[in-house]
C-alpha cells in the first residue's frame, strides 16, 4: 500500500515479506527461514558445519537503514588452532613483544602463517619478550616472513583463535589465547 514498515518489528516485516513472497509465486523469490528460540544450537550446528557464522536479530527490532544496532548481530564462527611460535616483531625502543611470528610445519618445510598481535596485556608482551630472548636465532629462512620478524627457535606452541585462512594461508584475525 506505499507505506513504510521500517518501524514495524522485525517479525512484523518477516511476516508481510513472506505473504507478500507467496503472492509471486515464483521458485526464484525465498524468504529465509528463522529459528527461534534456538539460537546456540543452531550457532553449535553452523560451527560443525565449518560455515562462516549466523545473525542473530531481536524479533522486535525495527529496520534502520545505514546504521549499527546491538539488536542484530554478526557472529562468527571461529576456529583454534596450535602453531609454532618462531618470532616476534619488537617495539621501537622497548623492551617488548608487538606481535608473535606464527609457523607450521607442512613435511619438512616450515611456513609462515601470520602473525598475532592482540589477546595478551602489556604485563604479557614483556613477559613474551623475557621468553624470547633466551632462545636461539632461527638460523633458517621462512618463506614470506615480513623483513621486520626476528626469528628464533623456541621450541614453543601458540593457541590462537582465527576466522579464517588466507589464500596464501595466513590466519585471519589471530587472537592469542595461550602458549
Amino acid at each position: 500500500n506505499g507505506q513504510s514498515i521500517m518501524r514495524e518489528p522485525l517479525i512484523e516485516r518477516r511476516r508481510r515479506l513472506k505473504a507478500l513472497a507467496a503472492a509471486f509465486s515464483n521458485p526464484h523469490i525465498v524468504v529465509a527461514d528463522y529459528i527461534l528460540k534456538r539460537g546456540k544450537r543452531y550457532f553449535e550446528e553452523v560451527e560443525r558445519a565449518g560455515l562462516e557464522g549466523i545473525m542473530a536479530k531481536r524479533i522486535d527490532s525495527v529496520y534502520t537503514p545505514g546504521a549499527r544496532s546491538t539488536a542484530w548481530l554478526k557472529l562468527k564462527v571461529c576456529q583454534t588452532g596450535d602453531f609454532e611460535w618462531i618470532g616476534y616483531t619488537k617495539r621501537e625502543g622497548e623492551d617488548t613483544v608487538s606481535a608473535l611470528v606464527l609457523g607450521e610445519r607442512v613435511g619438512e618445510e616450515l611456513l609462515y602463517c601470520g602473525r598475532v598481535g592482540s589477546g595478551f596485556t602489556e604485563a604479557k608482551r614483556r613477559e613474551l619478550f623475557q621468553e624470547i630472548i633466551k632462545t636461539p636465532r632461527l638460523p633458517i629462512r621462512v618463506k614470506d616472513v615480513p623483513r621486520e620478524a626476528l626469528l628464533h627457535d623456541t621450541g614453543l606452541k601458540i593457541r590462537v583463535r582465527f576466522f579464517e585462512r588466507t589464500e596464501d594461508g595466513c590466519l585471519r584475525a589471530p587472537v592469542f589465547l595461550e602458549l
